[in-house]
């Protein structure tokens, strides 16, 4: 256990961050999640039900309580019910080196989010398929898109490992932050109010 110098035990620090991931179907949603959560790839067919994956990790003092939600394939009819956005942290929208329309849908997706999702929710746009040859989308395109929304790119490949743990990693850390600004902003308001 954990003692302050006052010897009064400190409490652990815990924080439960909910990530969903969205997206055209067939970007590697899945891929992605099992490849950080197994350490695994492979070629899985679309997900036709609701995947979630719980784990614990360590991150910057805290213990963190991850869930990793999968859309379920319900991106085909584009229409994530806005139970998926409830207490949600962080969306990761992907979209794949092999399939250009994937970058309109991200757009769409965007847009979804911003429209159920809290205003205080972490974005991320995640270019999936990096390993391919031959990648649809430039990095151009991509960097005005993330410029225009204010969101972070990080490019991963599912098949190799690429990037995968890194972008996660970075997500959660955003997550930490944001909810440190939260508190800190809370704070404020309430000192201004006892004063009043």
């Amino acid at each position: 256990m954990y003692y302050q110098q006052d010897n009064y035990p400190l409490q652990t620090k815990e924080q439960h961050i909910k990530l969903v991931f969205v997206g055209a179907s067939a970007t590697g949603k899945t891929s992605i999640i099992q490849r950080f959560v197994y350490g695994v790839f492979s070629e899985l067919p679309t997900t036709l039900s609701l995947a979630l994956e719980k784990l614990q990790l360590e991150r910057n003092n805290y213990n963190i309580h991850l869930q990793l939600w999968d859309t379920a394939g319900q991106e085909r009819f584009d229409a994530i019910t806005p139970t998926y956005y409830r207490s949600c942290q962080a969306i990761a929208i992907v979209c794949s080196g092999d399939q250009r329309d994937s970058l309109a849908k991200a757009q769409f997706w965007y847009h979804q989010v911003r429209q159920y999702a809290d205003e205080n929710v972490q974005i991320a746009l995640i270019y999936n398929k990096i390993d391919l040859m031959e990648c649809e989308l430039s990095d151009s395109i991509l960097n005005q898109l993330t410029q225009q929304y204010q969101i972070p790119l990080f490019k991963t490949s599912a098949k190799t490992g690429e990037g995968i743990e890194s972008t996660i990693q970075s997500i959660v850390d955003s997550c930490q932050v944001n909810e440190n600004d939260s508190k800190q902003e809370l704070v404020k308001i309430q000192r201004g109010r006892c004063c009043q």
